[in-house]
């Protein structure tokens, strides 16, 4: 990782790049599906911000997280309001604040928030029903208390279920929703795309580069099978592939497609240019054309395309910032 973050936009932004690799690698490895990464960078003169905020799917995966992030980074104590709901009323866990840092560097030291999003959820709905909490009566707290036991039950039942799937399948590939590891099916796909603020990011990221917008109709007809071609075949990886991968299939996409096209691209674009970065990625010609003539068309033309494609932005984006900022 970079040594420290300077006062340069670039440099910044790419190190909040390098950390969210980081975050990718040690969720994936045990198992922690994310939800989103965000990350914001502001420099001036005298100061520079750095924050990156992880949105976990359940509760409980918020102290697994900093338990994991504090073997690779240096985490501070969090504010005692993040360890305990914020007020009697609360039952969620709300954003854990770190003042983090890398481990063994001369780092300069960012905002980590760790939050699920339960809370995310609740915070949207609470917002959008322009209700101010600072403001409540004690009547009106217990009601707000009842929408957030609400989800908290939903969050608890889920992982009961996912317990139950698992000792009903531990012979099965399949290890319950919980982990994100169903091997991908249709419909599975067709949720986490409907659900996913990854996708539509990336999405919207894509059609902006092609002056093009994205439409209600999604397309994710063939992506089970090109992805599998990839190696991946679970929520888990496709979710982390998205992730680690985000600012690159932008750039991939846009060489691919060229610049202020115009169109309408179907919701799932994404998913398409991932696939094609990865096959990129192999740097072999036979695994082009092979996959060209399996899922794309009946001769392989494009396929001597795909690598020089990558390459070409391959070192600008190293220099550049992360597709989600």
């Amino acid at each position: 990782m970079p040594q420290r973050v300077r006062q340069n936009g670039v440099l910044g932004a790419a190190f909040l790049g390098d950390v969210k690799a980081c975050v990718c690698d040690i969720a994936s490895r045990h198992s922690i599906p994310l939800y989103h990464l965000f990350s914001t960078y502001c420099s001036s003169e005298k100061l520079a911000v750095a924050q990156l905020k992880i949105v976990t799917y359940s509760e409980d995966a918020i102290d697994r997280l900093h338990s994991l992030l504090d073997e690779a980074m240096v985490l501070g104590v969090p504010a005692e309001s993040a360890l305990k709901p914020q007020h009697p009323f609360k039952v969620l866990r709300f954003n854990a604040k770190y003042k983090a840092g890398i481990a063994g560097r001369d780092a300069h030291q960012f905002d980590l928030v760790i939050c699920s999003i339960l809370s995310e959820a609740y915070a949207g709905m609470v917002c959008s029903a322009g209700i101010d909490e600072s403001v409540t009566t004690a009547a009106e707290k217990k009601e707000l208390h009842k929408i957030s036991s609400l989800l908290k039950m939903a969050d608890e039942e889920c992982a009961k279920l996912a317990k139950t799937l698992r000792l009903g399948n531990k012979h099965s590939d399949v290890s319950g929703a919980e982990s994100g590891i169903h091997t991908l099916s249709y419909s599975l796909l067709e949720q986490y795309v409907n659900g996913s603020a990854v996708v539509r990011e990336i999405d919207r990221q894509i059609a902006a580069h092609a002056g093009a917008r994205i439409s209600a109709q999604m397309d994710i007809d063939g992506d089970i099978e090109r992805l599998a071609f990839v190696n991946i075949n679970t929520v888990a990886k496709l979710n982390e592939a998205l992730l680690e991968n985000s600012r690159e299939i932008v750039a991939f996409a846009e060489k691919w497609i060229g610049k202020d096209n115009g169109g309408v691209f179907d919701a799932g674009i994404a998913l398409f240019y991932l696939e094609y970065l990865l096959v990129a990625k192999k740097d072999d010609n036979a695994f082009c054309n092979e996959y060209v003539l399996r899922f794309i068309s009946d001769n392989d033309f494009s396929a001597r395309y795909i690598i020089p494609t990558y390459k070409s932005i391959h070192g600008a984006e190293e220099q550049g910032s992360p597709a989600f900022s």
